[in-house]
């Protein structure tokens, strides 16, 4: 059953070496989430734009215990752009997840924040919607700023072992 119908926005780093490397390329997808029949998800506050971070999976290990019992939606995308469609498939097949925040708007939506997954074996994009919203946005929000913490202590010292910077919130 479709519960929304809008537009996936995220930012990615384009594959070109020739490019700055600080350089980001905005994708937006055109989307539908489905919920099984019979489930409830309130939508109507949900905005036209959903803007997804992507963070690497592993980061997301600790926080196992607060996507028990979480709501599952499913993304369906339109081939429309079909070269957007497969830099998400890419990216989300290597080791990304997406972290879809839910802007605070006059009225608050049920939802703060869905983690979307691709899982390869099912070729799906399937939406977690942890029911713990406060708990998962906090861990989340420590998982991140560790992660940063770490990422700046090798840059400071010289040891960057993979020499990636991840941007996040």
């Amino acid at each position: 059953v479709v519960a929304w119908t809008g537009v996936l926005e995220w930012q990615e780093k384009p594959k070109a070496s020739s490019m700055d490397s600080a350089t980001k390329l905005t994708r937006s997808l055109p989307c539908q989430v489905h919920v099984n029949p019979g489930e409830n998800l309130n939508t109507d506050q949900w905005p036209q734009k959903l803007i997804m971070q992507l963070i690497p999976q592993q980061l997301l290990t600790t926080l196992g215990h607060l996507f028990r019992n979480s709501r599952m939606v499913q993304f369906l995308f339109t081939n429309k752009d079909v070269e957007s469609l497969k830099g998400l498939y890419r990216i989300m097949a290597n080791g990304f997840a997406g972290c879809v925040h839910f802007p605070h708007t006059t009225s608050p939506c049920e939802v703060r924040v869905l983690m979307l997954l691709y899982s390869s074996k099912k070729r799906i994009f399937m939406g977690l919607i942890p029911n713990d919203q406060s708990g998962f946005v906090n861990g989340i929000r420590q998982v991140i700023t560790s992660h940063k913490q770490v990422q700046q202590h090798r840059a400071v010292s010289g040891s960057g072992v993979c020499g990636k910077k991840v941007s996040v919130w």
